[in-house]
């Protein structure tokens, strides 16, 4: 958390505030989540220009100063934002102040593990082209097989590796998997034609509902007008381990594998082969 949906919910909140403004001030509380930058080589490079443009990439956010600055931030695992207060929110760690309203704009993060980059825009090209695969809202069944037949990594572990699919973590690769009926620890490259044309099919929909509820919140994650995300209320064997499956009622089970650290994997023995 957050994954593609909870990110792009914060882009889609945070562009209308943010576009044509002009950063006027930038309070950094917590130095610690810049990286490879200062806080005065921060400010130098962003205080004074318009945001011309903010967008998603992956689970990553993009924001544009002027034609040829951008500030990346990755949320990771606690990362969020919440807009107009001038006061600081609880775990509030950078603040860019703006010239017209909402005027202040935080970056929020319990744990601190967050990253906040200052970047040209040869330098973000370079590291979208190193990091990034194909954004996993539009990946189509051609460039998923592509990708993904010729690593026997299990694969979930492998729609988890950003390089290869940008955008899926935990939640919603257990849920793409599910509706395409695949078992998260099957070798990636054991998929048939037919399984990689279901899995493309069933990344872009659950991605997209997801969406339309504004991303799942157990603890953390809130939108970043203060909201709780609903797909929670949807989910098929994400944490639903001894649940009936909402499809043939066998109880969900969960594993632990290779290639997910320190993580439960949650399946349906019965739906998925």
């Amino acid at each position: 958390m957050p994954e593609l949906p909870e990110v792009h919910t914060m882009v889609e909140q945070l562009r209308p505030n943010l576009l044509g403004r002009t950063v006027t001030g930038v309070r950094i509380r917590d130095r610690f989540l810049l990286k490879n930058t200062t806080p005065r080589a921060y400010r130098v490079g962003v205080v004074g220009k318009q945001i011309t443009d903010v967008r998603r990439s992956g689970k990553w956010i993009l924001i544009e100063h002027g034609r040829s600055i951008w500030t990346l931030i990755q949320p990771r695992m606690t990362g969020g934002f919440q807009i107009g207060a001038n006061r600081a929110p609880r775990y509030g760690r950078v603040c860019w102040q703006l010239d017209q309203s909402p005027h202040y704009v935080w970056y929020t993060d319990l744990r601190r593990i967050g990253v906040i980059m200052l970047l040209t825009a040869e330098q973000l090209c370079s590291l979208l082209a190193e990091k990034h695969g194909p954004d996993a809202l539009s990946v189509d069944a051609r460039s998923l097989t592509r990708r993904l037949r010729r690593t026997t990594s299990p694969i979930k572990a492998a729609l988890m590796k950003q390089e290869l699919i940008a955008g899926l973590g935990n939640i919603y690769s257990e849920e793409a998997l599910f509706r395409a009926g695949i078992r998260p620890d099957r070798p990636a490259n054991t998929l048939d034609p037919a399984e990689y044309r279901r899995l493309a099919r069933a990344i872009r929909e659950v991605l997209s509902q997801a969406i339309a509820y504004q991303g799942t919140s157990f603890r953390d994650y809130r939108t970043a007008e203060g909201r709780r995300g609903q797909f929670q209320e949807l989910l098929c064997v994400y944490q639903r381990a001894g649940q009936p499956c909402r499809r043939c009622g066998s109880p969900i089970e969960r594993m632990k594998m290779p290639g997910v650290i320190n993580r439960y994997t949650h399946f349906c023995p019965r739906c998925q082969h």
